[in-house]
């Protein structure tokens, strides 16, 4: 079965430690928001979008969800964006997102030990309250090329061309909307088409025109 990107999440959004569905949610916008990720599960369950506990696909991001069985958040469920080449892993979750973690887990293991609490994998979906994030290519028998969905986020890179001062030589990603300054070179490589398959283009400014653009520098995260 061969899956094919709808909508890239923006894992750059800015999140809270506890908040995982607000920051996958946040990251690519969708309709029928849940409570809570085990909620959100549920709701992919009964809209008949899930894969319970199969593994993901590689080459597209999808969301990964996971049970909670003890702690405070026991019963909250947990969720984050998966993407593997069949080499490389990534996971990002709203940890990542407050900047408690610099760089994403390497898999699902690598997730269960950060947390530390009673985990379970659950399974991935299609899509996320409500919006689809991935379809089914053999499903696509118009034969025409897909439109992009409505509410698609486009992120780009941002390369300062400064030639002098504090912000020389950085790399920013953005939706249009926020800005965030790329922290590692493994997540610039990641960017650039190295490990995510993202292909962002990439805009060259000054660091003066790109405070402007998002309203000061106190706005880039």
């Amino acid at each position: 079965m061969t899956w094919k990107q709808k909508v890239t999440p923006n894992t750059n959004v800015l999140g809270y430690s506890g908040g995982c569905l607000a920051y996958v949610d946040d990251g690519v916008n969708p309709p029928q928001r849940q409570p809570t990720a085990q909620m959100s599960w549920q709701y992919a369950v009964d809209t008949k979008v899930a894969h319970s506990g199969q593994e993901p696909p590689t080459g597209v991001w999808v969301p990964v969800y996971y049970t909670i069985d003890n702690g405070p958040w026991a019963g909250y469920g947990h969720v984050a964006w998966f993407y593997s080449d069949g080499r490389t892993t990534v996971i990002y979750d709203s940890e990542y997102g407050c900047g408690n973690r610099r760089v994403p887990y390497s898999g699902g293991q690598d997730l269960f030990n950060y947390m530390g609490w009673q985990m379970s994998y659950l399974g991935w979906s299609e899509a996320v309250d409500g919006l689809r994030i991935v379809e089914n290519v053999a499903d696509n028998n118009s034969g025409n090329n897909p439109q992009p969905q409505k509410g698609e986020i486009k992120m780009y890179l941002i390369q300062i061309v400064d030639k002098t001062g504090k912000h020389k030589g950085k790399w920013y990603v953005s939706n249009g909307v926020e800005c965030r300054y790329v922290r590692t070179p493994r997540m610039l490589d990641n960017y650039k088409d190295k490990f995510g398959k993202l292909n962002l283009r990439v805009d060259q400014m000054y660091s003066s025109e790109l405070f402007t653009e998002f309203g000061g520098e106190k706005n880039i995260k």
